[in-house]
This record gives C-alpha cells, sequence and structure tokens, in this order.
C-alpha cells in the first residue's frame, strides 16, 4: 500500500472534480486487479453551487424549477453514489476520499462509521456534540429530538472495495440553498452548520485542519490493527525537501504522458505523468514550479493533447431520439458533430464559459456565450 495522497482544490466547479474520482477510482481498482500495490487519495474541495442526486434519490425532492435554478446560479447533477439529493457550496467542506478498503480490512459499513466519527470528532472540537441517527446515515445534533438538524451528508460509492465520493459538512455554508430542497429526502429534519451553532463565523481552512489531523489519527488506528505500514516512495514534498538541501532526485522514465486533473478551471495544475499503461509516475502540481525550458515542453505536449476548437456561432442544433445535432463555425473553419445526452455533456466552466463534448469524446469550447449572435445564443440557452 502506497502513502495516502492529500489533494486540496480549494473552490471548484462539481463537474470536473467527479471527473477527477472517476479516474483516481478506475486508476486504483486497474492497480489492483493488476496486483500492484494501490494507493490511497483524500480530495478536499469547496463546489460551486450545485444540487446531487444519488441513484436511488427521488427527484421530487428538488423543489424549484430549471429556471430558478438557473436564477439561484447553481447546477443540477444526477450521481452514481448512494442516498438522496443534497446541496454543495462555497462555506461547505466536501471530502472524498478514495481508499482502498482492503488495505485497512474494514467494510462499508465500518468505512461509513470511520466518515461519521472523523466529523463527530471534528465538530466535537467547537464544542458541539455531533450524533448517529439510526437509519439516516450522517451527522445530526439533538438526534433523537424534534429539533434534530444535520450538520454533515455522507454518500458513498464502493466497487471492489474502492471508495469514492464521501461527506459534506456545512462550515460557513449559506443554509437558504436547503430550502430549494428536501434534503437527503427528509421533509421533518433542518439542516445546520458549525457557523451556525457557535454563533460566529468559521473559516473553513481551520474546520479542514481538524478533519486532516482525525482522518490521519483514525487511518493510522485502522492500520495499526492489521500491522500496515507505509512504503517509502517520495512525495513532491519530499523531493522539494531535498532538493533544497542540495540533493536532486533523478529518475529516466522513458516515454511519458500528461494528463490534466482540471483541464478547465486549473489548466496548469495538478498534472499527472503517466506512462503508456497509463499508471501515474506522479503530478506536477504546479507547471510554474518549473525553469522556463521544461515549462514551455510541459505546454507544448498539453496543448498538443488538449486541442480543442473555440465556437463562434451555431448555425443548426437539432434534437432527435436522444441525440443533439450541431452545425457550428469555429476558429478551425465549420464543423458538424453529435451529442448524446446534451445537458450532461454541456459543462458550464464560469458563468459565461462553456465545454460541449461530443459522442466521440472531442471537446470545443464557448470562451464567452453571452459574445454569441443572438440566434446562437437562443439555440444554446436552454442547455445552461
Amino acid at each position: 500500500m502506497k502513502r495516502t495522497r492529500l489533494i486540496d482544490l480549494g473552490v471548484a466547479s462539481y463537474m470536473p472534480v467527479w471527473q477527477q474520482q472517476e479516474e483516481l477510482h478506475k486508476g486504483i481498482i486497474a492497480a489492483k486487479l493488476k496486483g500492484e500495490d494501490t494507493e490511497n487519495c483524500m480530495i478536499f474541495v469547496e463546489h460551486n453551487h450545485v444540487y446531487t442526486l444519488g441513484k436511488s434519490g427521488n427527484e421530487a425532492n428538488m423543489l424549484i424549477s430549471a429556471i430558478q435554478l438557473q436564477a439561484a446560479h447553481a447546477e443540477f447533477v444526477k450521481v452514481n453514489r448512494g442516498g438522496d439529493i443534497t446541496y454543495h457550496g462555497p462555506g461547505q467542506l466536501v471530502v472524498y476520499p478514495i481508499i482502498d478498503m482492503a488495505n485497512f480490512g474494514v467494510g462499508v459499513k465500518e468505512y461509513v462509521d470511520l466518515l461519521e466519527e472523523v466529523v463527530i470528532r471534528t465538530v466535537g472540537e467547537f464544542g458541539i456534540t455531533g450524533e448517529r441517527l439510526e437509519g439516516a446515515t450522517g451527522v445530526w445534533l439533538d438526534a433523537h429530538t424534534s429539533r434534530a438538524r444535520k450538520i454533515c451528508a455522507i454518500g458513498i460509492k464502493c466497487s471492489r472495495y474502492v471508495t469514492m465520493h464521501g461527506f459534506a459538512l456545512n462550515v460557513n455554508t449559506d443554509l437558504n440553498y436547503f430550502n430549494y430542497i428536501n434534503p437527503c429526502g427528509f421533509v421533518d429534519k433542518g439542516v445546520t452548520s458549525i457557523s451556525k451553532e457557535v454563533g460566529t463565523e468559521v473559516p473553513v481552512a481551520e474546520v479542514k485542519a481538524v478533519v486532516k489531523k482525525y482522518f490521519e489519527e483514525l487511518i493510522d488506528e485502522m492500520k495499526e490493527k492489521r500491522g500496515v505500514t507505509q512504503d517509502t516512495e517520495l512525495t513532491a514534498d519530499d523531493l522539494k525537501e531535498q532538493e533544497a538541501q542540495g540533493e536532486r532526485v533523478w529518475q529516466d522514465l522513458g516515454r511519458v504522458f500528461f494528463h490534466r486533473a482540471f483541464p478547465y478551471e486549473l489548466p496548469e495544475e495538478f498534472i499527472s505523468v503517466l506512462d503508456k499503461d497509463s499508471k501515474e509516475y506522479g503530478i506536477i502540481r504546479r507547471i510554474s514550479d518549473f525553469d522556463e525550458e521544461s515549462a514551455a515542453i510541459i505546454r507544448a505536449e498539453l496543448a498538443r493533447k488538449y486541442f480543442a476548437p473555440h465556437i463562434t456561432k451555431i448555425n443548426s442544433l437539432k434534437e432527435r431520439f436522444g441525440y443533439s445535432y450541431w452545425e457550428v463555425e469555429s476558429d478551425r473553419g465549420p464543423l458538424s458533430f453529435a451529442i448524446h445526452d446534451t445537458f450532461r455533456s454541456i459543462s458550464k466552466i464560469t458563468e459565461s464559459r462553456v465545454v460541449l463534448t461530443d459522442v466521440d469524446g472531442n471537446r470545443y469550447e464557448i470562451d464567452d456565450v453571452l459574445a454569441l449572435d443572438g440566434k446562437s445564443y437562443r439555440k444554446l440557452e436552454l442547455y445552461l
């Protein structure tokens, strides 16, 4: 088992982070099937406003229309975790552990109990008594009273004992966004946050540090029970420390390939370095950390991989049998392509920038939807 890798993304939209989770999850499973050591990862993030619905959830628990959702500057995404509907947004600490539970000898129930225990210990640091509520996953306050309110939602997916998704802890969240849903499917229970309970705004960074502390403690407890030890693989921080001491670590990797974890939001950060079999050698935290010559080589390789035409006009957009057919003008000339499941294949990167992915996986960018001509914008507006 390799050491646990912590990935702190700050504030990011939901879809790119979900894609990052999927890639890490698949990579760990692939390594496991080959009999190789598996790593454990933890992603820390605050999302932009988004509502996510689990695979067993009920869409009726979304209480506002698509137009009202747009007015609230929020997205709606169906996801492959368990549970019903929940909200993510600024001021909420979301943690996605991508862990091979077989490394620690725990099952799904024990793992969920561990997540709950991390949160219970964390909120305890702020004088809040967190509790479990039978039949309702997550962490609650006054769980067995009429004042029961949820401070943390939990929803996971597990395949071949490798987890993804995780928990969302309300720190200084705008709780008004929960008024638009029946949180986790409950119509008779409220929600709360650390800041609301203590009566003053608590920074997310402060809570994040406590979560990391207790997660590490509980992981160490599990490892100790199994006699597991970390390997001696060097991390990026180890390499920086050695270089600061005048040491350099060289390794000839041969032909490598680069992959952006967040191709649109963080194009110059979190670059995976892969071999021909897509096995990850390591992560480039920031391209700007490299000398100019090395940075230029990395950027040139990424430009070749992530080539995407920029759409300037939509001439025609028609839907038929679940597919949409596009004829557009772009910086590379006229183009035609088809998109399946159009609502999920158009990603809103910022308020005005979108990316489209066609049935063949090709990407197309619209830098500013508001700069499109009126007819083009009206064709696109339905999907934004």
